[in-house]
């Protein structure tokens, strides 16, 4: 894994954005800033300094930045909502959670602990983070701990770590969903991979309302700052089912 951190940290998209700048049929911008904290602090610095019409997508901005920009980010805290509301109209309320680090995980971690931590709806015994999905020995632990647990269900997140659960559960003898019901969150795998339940950003409400963000500040420069959240898409795949 460290070489792949350093050949990221390498990357400077500040240099990128500067190029494309350069072009002067462009009229503005929308960004997703590298997650990786030393490649990423390059491209806020930019967006932070650029006079170029500028949007972010899916990413929140610095804490203490010196320089608000429009925004767009799916509204992760709702979408778990979401999956909660369908883990309990099939009586499951002991669910267990696993998330890999990215970008969006820590608002879908947020999202899940409101949940739990204000509902006396589901129980939640544990909340396993930072987990990377071809880790193996960790997705192991994952499994072992859903087995001890009793959970009857699992919010996942993402996509890759959700299917290399289901996978080490199966050769365990146990199906998803006939044991353990599941969803992932910000999920993208296609049926014929494997059947999941997902809530899933729709690329193109997200474009859309970045385009309209963006062309409003172009038309508009001084209008006032918006962050936009739009809502994900709950698709039901079969994977959650009554509660045995």
């Amino acid at each position: 894994m460290e070489p792949q951190i350093r050949e990221e940290a390498d990357v400077r998209e500040d240099e990128i954005l500067d190029e494309l700048t350069q072009d002067p049929a462009l009229c503005g911008l929308i960004v997703a800033p590298n997650a990786h904290p030393e490649c990423g602090k390059y491209t806020w610095n930019w967006i932070e300094q650029t006079k170029t019409p500028t949007v972010i997508i899916e990413r929140d901005l610095p804490l203490l930045g010196s320089r608000y920009v429009d925004s767009v980010r799916t509204n992760h805290p709702y979408g778990v909502r979401k999956a909660a509301v369908r883990f309990l109209q099939h009586g499951h309320t002991r669910v267990g959670a696993a998330f890999t680090d990215t970008p969006t995980s820590e608002l879908i971690q947020d999202g899940w602990k409101q949940i739990v931590t204000e509902s006396d709806a589901i129980e939640c015994p544990f909340t396993i983070t930072g987990i990377q999905p071809y880790n193996t020995r960790d997705v192991n632990q994952i499994v072992d701990t859903i087995l001890d647990s009793g959970v009857t269900a699992m919010l996942v997140h993402s996509d890759y770590l959700a299917i290399a659960i289901a996978q080490t559960l199966e050769r365990r003898g146990k199906r998803v969903p006939d044991d353990i019901s599941m969803i992932s969150v910000n999920g993208f795998a296609t049926p014929s991979s494997r059947p999941l339940t997902v809530l899933r950003s729709s690329d193109k409400d997200l474009a859309e309302a970045a385009i309209n963000l963006l062309i409003n500040r172009i038309q508009n420069p001084d209008s006032t700052t918006r962050h936009i959240y739009v809502d994900p898409t709950l698709t039901d795949r079969g994977s959650v089912i009554d509660k045995q």
